[in-house]
């Protein structure tokens, strides 16, 4: 065999591997998802029933308000686990610990100073919050232990969000998969029962808080069992080295706060302008957007290892490929569920909001439309944050971000939570659409012409295509269950063949290959049964 050929044998077996790994961890990831979905479609109900839109809305805002305390490990979660997975793909363990504790130094000190000083900000701020902010239905002490029991939850993650990133860094990403579906389901199941119960504000937030701290003392006791060279105790590391830290996690925080504005920053608007009725409406069909972001998510999260590792090995075609099937398949994902459900969604809200809230058809459309948008432009998002390129893309989404908040002010007070809606969707079809993937492929190495003419006609073809039939379909049968149950069906049935001819040649060989796993494994399963 020639080197060339070797070598293409090589890439190939190698590309197989990760797409292996990649699938794997998106299965597994794909539970903690599903729990995501079914956790926060009961935990409305239960909210509605237990409390009624105005509460619930209220509760909404308030354990939104403090995420943004997630902030507050200054980015050095993301750029500590990068490093760490490229010192895993030397064979550096010990450089991989020492990166661990030297972020230890800075965040765990920073997390527990800045919740104390927190706690005696709120206390002074609070008076003009609600005010502000039109609460109604709770008491001031009641909002302060509820923000004080959320901020430490949210405060404990911030150090403990390096320590389970120990999983990711070194393959082991289905195991932190799986403990994550566990704290997913906790937290969702306990918040939803207390709910039903009439449960204080405060309540719950201590209920999640505790549950918190137990599972973080299992992720430590886990990883200690996993890898012999993992400790915690005595810490090692150096502070200087985690301060060095700061500049470069100093982008990731600023792209986590765009992140951060682009999606509470809405809800503010709408909690100022129109109550917490509007609140609970708006997110609720913001909730059923967000369904097909969480199974590209999932995706997403299993390829973050993969791409930092090929930038470590210099893998660049590979990279350039694995973003361009990351674009296709993202998009696909996000839009694919939300247009099969479309169909069914108004009787389903209804039931769902335990018919207090009633499905708005334009808020719905404008919502689907920029979230599967939002899967073609965040597979550039996920490259450049992987491979520590993200200078570029803090600026892109600062813009997006202070775009959509400004056309918010503007359409909410106007035309509503559908004002909401459209802000964001102008946002990024402005700027994030194509500035991101733009920028990606800048600092891959690629064009973006050749990225666009590869990725776009794939998505028009496997899903606009269905989408537009699926539609004259719904347009041409008569209300009722036939409207409901045909349009799906349609879709999908094109769909699916129609992503398989928009496949690269390389593409569908890897899927072939999976498809055979999957199979053999169904069948070793039906002989182990019989």
């Amino acid at each position: 065999m020639s080197d060339g050929a070797a070598a293409g044998a090589r890439a190939s077996t190698g590309a197989t591997e990760m797409a292996d790994r990649v699938f794997k961890g998106t299965l597994v990831l794909a539970l903690s998802a599903v729990v995501t979905l079914v956790g926060q479609l009961a935990t409305v109900s239960a909210g509605m029933k237990g409390w009624g839109a105005v509460r619930y809305g209220e509760w909404i805002w308030l354990s939104g308000l403090v995420t943004f305390l997630t902030l507050t490990d200054l980015g050095i979660q993301n750029h500590v686990v990068n490093r760490m997975n490229a010192h895993n793909a030397r064979g550096e363990r010990d450089r991989v610990l020492s990166e661990l504790h030297s972020a230890l130094r800075v965040q765990a000190p920073l997390a527990a100073g800045l919740w104390a000083a927190g706690a005696a900000s709120l206390y002074f701020l609070l008076p003009a919050l609600e005010r502000r902010f039109q609460l109604t239905t709770t008491s001031r002490f009641e909002t302060y232990l509820t923000l004080l029991f959320f901020g430490a939850e949210l405060l404990i993650g911030v150090p403990m969000g390096a320590v389970r990133g120990t999983y990711r860094a070194t393959q082991k990403l289905t195991r932190a998969a799986v403990i994550t579906a566990i704290k997913r389901m906790v937290e969702l199941a306990l918040p939803a029962l207390l709910m039903l119960a009439g449960a204080r504000f405060w309540t719950i937030a201590l209920g999640r808080l505790v549950w918190a701290l137990l599972i973080d003392l299992y992720v430590v006791h886990d990883l200690h069992r996993q890898y012999g060279w993992f400790r915690l105790r005595p810490l090692g590391g150096d502070l200087a080295t985690g301060l060095r830290m700061l500049p470069a996690g100093f982008l990731f925080l600023l792209a986590g706060f765009a992140d951060y504005l682009a999606s509470q920053g809405n809800l503010m608007v709408v909690q100022s302008a129109l109550g917490g009725a509007e609140v609970a409406h708006f997110a609720t069909h913001r909730t059923i957007a967000n369904m097909g972001r969480m199974v590209a998510m999932q995706l997403t999260a299993s390829m973050w290892p993969e791409l930092t590792t090929l930038d470590t090995l210099g893998e660049s075609a590979r990279l350039t490929g694995a973003h361009r099937t990351l674009a296709k398949f993202g998009t696909f994902l996000v839009g694919a569920p939300l247009v099969a459900f479309l169909p069914m969604s108004e009787w389903v809200y209804r039931m769902w909001t335990m018919r207090a809230l009633s499905l708005d058809t334009p808020t719905m459309l404008l919502l689907i439309a920029q979230t599967t948008l939002w899967g073609f432009w965040s597979a550039g998002w996920t490259v450049l944050m992987a491979t520590n390129r993200q200078g570029r893309l803090v600026v892109l989404l600062a813009l997006d971000a202070a775009l959509a908040i400004g056309l918010s002010a503007l359409l909410v007070p106007r035309i509503g939570m559908r004002g909401a809606a459209l802000a964001v969707l102008v946002a990024d079809c402005t700027i994030a659409l194509w500035a991101v993937p733009r920028a990606a492929c800048a600092a891959l190495g690629d064009r973006f012409g050749a990225f666009a003419r590869a990725v776009v006609p794939a998505i028009v073809l496997a899903l606009v295509v269905p989408s537009a039939v699926s539609a004259l379909a719904w347009w041409a049968l008569p209300s009722g269950v036939l409207r409901a149950a045909v349009p799906p069906i349609v879709f999908a049935s094109l769909a699916l063949p129609l992503l398989w001819t928009a496949l690269t040649p390389e593409e569908r060989a890897i899927a072939l290959r999976l498809g055979d796993k999957v199979r053999r494994r169904l069948a070793g399963s039906r002989a182990r049964a019989a």
